[in-house]
């Protein structure tokens, strides 16, 4: 990054004011006596550096802070010669500090749910034991996705924002930046009406991302591959530590939406292009809209997305969840159902009011019998766990998780 003249040369000059004025006022008072003007002369010294300060700080978060980035236009061809796509608009790029990062992740989820409806969510997952309690679920999103980030594609504004620790010459750092060029052009070229989008479940806006994110994991990792046979870049992979031990440290439940897209989507699109002579435009135009879509491996339905009906006066939460909450809810057990989750076929989980209780219900229906007592048995265990314990009834082909929580307000 080329940082102004006049900024870094304000920069240079604190730097050495408050590197003399600390050595000045070590000396001082090493040899402090009981003279009253030596000691005054230490405390405004002391006042100048803690000015000092406070100025040099402002001057590093400018240098950071909104400072645009031209990203070389190889990468952009190279996104849309290996997409099929152009830019509709250019997206541009810039630095800013992990605050902003984090925030541009939170946004993303409350422009689609709401804060409200977020924090129902939240609400329902704790009670259910679909993940563990006094959790904050839109913060814990923002740190899996920003946990050693050097990119995220910010849609509200259209840009790339840039962590502070972005280097063009990281082979993974460049990498990233095609990811989510690649993120970009796909939102740009197939953006959700507002009718879509209000029609949006968790299960059918997971099943989207896992898409459009694991296609852009593709093209990211198809970059990565030409450009390290080519030895482009000085500066190679290595592994960010602090990064994933952070990332390890969330739930199951934040960890399996997060690595979704670039685990079970990118593998959904290689599969399907591997099964089926042709398959671009079609998927891009009718984008999967639904997990069970994704780990099927199957080319998804056309047409509209099927209309939401509004919620009731009494309700908080009207939403689907679909096979990818039903895989990681079983898998707090383990592996040993793991193809468990495949035999779901549909689910309903509602939040209702009525005074001062609120009822949280999660329909699971199922293949089978055979199925639906095998998840009942799996939801029972799993129900034994939290605090307050939800009840698990079966009936025929559905089984449904229930609390009715009178403590809430």
């Amino acid at each position: 990054m080329k940082i102004p003249p006049s900024t870094l040369l304000a920069s240079l000059i604190a730097f050495a004011s408050v590197a003399g004025a600390l050595m000045y006022s070590n000396k001082m008072g090493a040899n402090l006596s009981n003279n009253p003007e030596q000691i005054e002369e230490i405390v405004r010294l002391q006042n100048q550096i803690d000015i000092l300060k406070g100025e040099n700080e402002t001057l590093k978060k400018l240098q950071v802070n909104g400072a645009e980035i031209t990203l070389p236009i190889s990468h952009y061809k190279f996104v849309e010669k290996n997409l099929g796509l152009t830019f509709p608009k250019h997206v541009a790029a810039r630095r800013v500090d992990d605050e902003s990062l984090a925030k541009s992740v939170s946004y993303r989820y409350t422009q689609q749910f709401g804060i409200e409806g977020m924090e129902m969510r939240k609400y329902a997952f704790e009670k259910l034991g679909i993940m563990p309690p006094n959790q904050h679920l839109i913060n814990q999103l923002a740190i899996a996705e920003t946990s050693g980030a050097v990119a995220i594609y910010d849609s509200s504004a259209n840009e790339i924002l840039l962590s502070t620790v972005f280097d063009e010459e990281n082979l993974l750092h460049s990498t990233s930046i095609i990811k989510h060029l690649s993120i970009a052009l796909l939102e740009l070229n197939f953006p959700l009406s507002e009718k879509n989008k209000a029609n949006l479940t968790d299960d059918s806006y997971h099943a989207r991302e896992g898409f459009i994110k694991g296609r852009a994991s593709s093209i990211a990792q198809r970059y990565r591959n030409i450009t390290a046979l080519k030895g482009g870049h000085a500066k190679q992979f290595k592994p960010n530590l602090k990064a994933q031990e952070t990332f390890n440290s969330l739930p199951l439940l934040i960890r399996g939406l997060t690595t979704f897209p670039t685990i079970h989507g990118k593998t959904y699109i290689e599969d399907i292009m591997l099964q089926n002579d042709t398959v671009f435009p079609e998927l891009y135009q009718n984008i999967p809209r639904s997990t069970s879509t994704i780990f099927a491996k199957i080319m998804p339905l056309k047409g509209p997305l099927t209309a939401t009906k509004p919620r009731a006066e009494n309700q908080h939460l009207d939403t689907e969840l679909g096979q990818l909450f039903i895989m990681l809810y079983l898998k707090q057990l383990g592996d040993q159902q793991a193809d468990q989750f495949k035999k779901l076929t549909s689910d309903h989980l509602t939040i209702t009011q009525k005074q001062r209780a609120f009822t949280i219900t999660w329909d699971t229906q199922w293949d089978s019998e055979v199925d639906a007592q095998t998840f009942h048995t799996l939801a029972t265990e799993l129900s034994s766990v939290p605090e307050q314990k939800p009840i698990v009834s079966i009936s025929g082909k559905q089984v449904t998780i229930q609390i009715i929580d009178t403590h809430n307000s």
